[in-house]
């Protein structure tokens, strides 16, 4: 704007139907907004920050798939983002400097300026979107209907103006067309005067978006990180789907109503007052008149304070509601949640019929898989019920294989083929007199002959971290924490590489079970384990 004159309002053009001071207002909400959007250029940092941060506490959660991958992917955004945060400072200081500028001339011009483009029309068309004075009525009623925080009216006269775009190009029609329904969706969630259903079928489109969102993240945590950290998340989180429905049924906590004293709320007397009848106050000062006016009373208040209850009163909630029902409905709620600390604490397998053992073991087998919730506080229900001979040896060896599970990856490495099995463990349910371990027997190819086997297991305090650090001498070298197989001269093709290994339920913790194997490579149980489980993997690969 600098080197012209200003243009002078077109006589003929409406005029503002809102006072002075309402402008103002404006201007003074627009001031609290930049400190706020300077804040967000901190945020900003920190989350950067945060992001480079995320491999060290990455580091204690449980192996997941791609981990490595996601601890390189976090610290390089960490950086960009960290990087980022230059260029939102100009160009949130340009921003506030242009909005400074523009406010007042919009006044000056009725209205007479594109919103999107922060550009006077009265005297040549804006660069974005083609306006003209022609358009000083529909913007006009746009900023009146932004000072008066009007939802209805912007989206309304945005939408009007938007059709009138000159030439608008392909990306404009497309942005368009997918932000007509979005449009349309706000305007009735945010009318004061629809009814509750009215909303809520008017956000429905919204509210399956953000339900897919939260799904899609719910996924995505658990395939990558384990059941184990999603339920916590979903400990957390699970109230935010119960308000976003809430939210679009009480609707917006204010309405656009009469204007009045901004500090009394009493009504004004005229269009264009000058002094308060009630308080004495000037309403020609900024923000000294308002239209807003609150809706719902204590109700709305209470409908928004319904989450922090949820956060702190919601999961005891839930859990005594659970616990009341049978317990052949429970079981199937806590094998995939989890249940509390003292569930099978105030189990006695003495008084519990088959059926609820049953179903008691059903969720302690699945909660004590590798991705199961930690801490697993079993109380050795288990061992107790097995003494009672009330466990069926089938779901014995469910037990020892749910807790036992490896995997089998393969590398190549010239015309050699590097099989490596990697066991992985969950919650030792077994009591401290029996504890499960893998064995491994060696490779095949295309199951002809077996390589030797390892002189050595593995059990769950090997391979984690507290236990090792407490080991001190007697802790297994790193080399020892997979069982590693190289098979030279691989001919060409696809091949089947077979791994064989057996669960082995024997002997105390602190006692090291060394494998014996017969003449055929075979695993000589040992006599006093409580089962011994062949488990054999598998997987191709294609040399050339």
């Amino acid at each position: 704007m600098e080197g012209k004159e200003p243009a002078q309002p077109n006589a003929a053009a409406p005029e503002w139907s809102i006072t002075k001071a309402e402008w103002d207002g404006l201007g003074s909400r627009a001031q609290k907004l930049h400190i706020w959007l300077w804040v967000s250029v901190g945020g900003t940092v920190l989350f950067g920050v945060l992001l480079l941060c995320a491999p060290l506490f990455l580091t204690s959660v449980p192996e997941a798939p791609l981990l490595d991958t996601i601890k390189r992917v976090a610290s390089i955004a960490g950086v960009v983002v960290m990087l980022l945060a230059i260029p939102e400072y100009f160009w949130m200081r340009r921003s506030s400097r242009t909005w400074d500028a523009l406010h007042a001339e919009v006044w000056e011009s009725r209205g007479c300026a594109c919103p999107w483009c922060r550009e006077r029309v009265d005297t040549a068309p804006c660069r974005g979107h083609g306006f003209t004075r022609a358009e000083q009525p529909l913007l006009l009623r746009y900023w009146e209907s932004m000072a008066t925080t009007d939802i209805g009216g912007l989206t309304k006269y945005g939408d009007q103006l938007l059709a009138r775009q000159a030439a608008p190009t392909g990306l404009a029609r497309a942005r368009r067309a997918i932000s007509k329904a979005a449009k349309r969706s706000l305007f009735s969630f945010g009318d004061p005067d629809a009814t509750p259903l009215q909303r809520l079928r008017a956000a429905l489109p919204s509210i399956l978006v953000q339900y897919a969102i939260i799904a899609l993240l719910g996924f995505a945590v658990w395939h990558f990180f384990g059941r184990s950290v999603l339920l916590p998340v979903l400990g957390g989180c699970w109230w935010i789907m119960l308000f976003i429905p809430i939210s679009a049924i009480s609707g917006p906590v204010w309405k656009v109503g009469k204007l009045r004293c901004a500090k009394c709320g009493q009504l004004c007397a005229s269009a264009q007052p000058t002094l308060c009848a009630e308080c004495g106050s000037d309403l020609t000062l900024p923000a000294a008149v308002s239209r807003i006016e609150q809706r719902g009373g204590s109700w709305k208040a209470a409908i928004f304070f319904v989450p922090f209850v949820l956060i702190f009163a919601g999961n005891p909630l839930l859990r005594s509601l659970v616990s009341v029902l049978p317990p052949s409905v429970q079981s199937p709620i806590y094998a995939w949640t989890r249940p509390p600390y003292d569930y099978f604490q105030s189990m006695t397998v003495a008084t519990m019929t088959q059926a609820e053992i049953d179903g008691a073991l059903e969720v302690l087998i699945s909660c004590a898989a590798p991705d199961g919730p930690r801490p697993l506080l079993d109380f050795d229900f288990l061992p107790n019920a097995m003494a009672a001979g009330k466990v069926q040896p089938a779901t014995i060896e469910r037990a020892a294989r749910t807790v036992v599970q490896a995997d089998l990856a393969i590398a190549r490495d010239g015309d050699a083929v590097v099989a490596t099995v990697t066991p992985e463990f969950g919650t030792l349910i077994f009591g401290m007199e029996r504890t499960p371990r893998l064995v491994f027997g060696g490779v095949s190819l295309d199951g002809e002959t077996w390589t030797k086997g390892a002189d050595w297991s593995i059990f769950a305090h090997d391979v984690e971290d507290f236990w090792r650090e407490r080991a001190q001498g007697r802790a297994l070298p790193e080399s020892k924490l997979a069982f590693t197989a190289r098979l030279e001269g691989v001919p060409p093709g696809t091949r089947t590489v077979r791994a064989r290994c057996w669960i082995v339920v024997w002997g105390p913790s602190w006692q090291r079970y060394t494998p014996e194997f017969d003449e055929s490579d075979a695993l000589i149980p040992p006599a006093d384990a409580l089962g011994v489980y062949p488990l054999e993997l598998e997987a191709t690969v294609t040399t050339r």
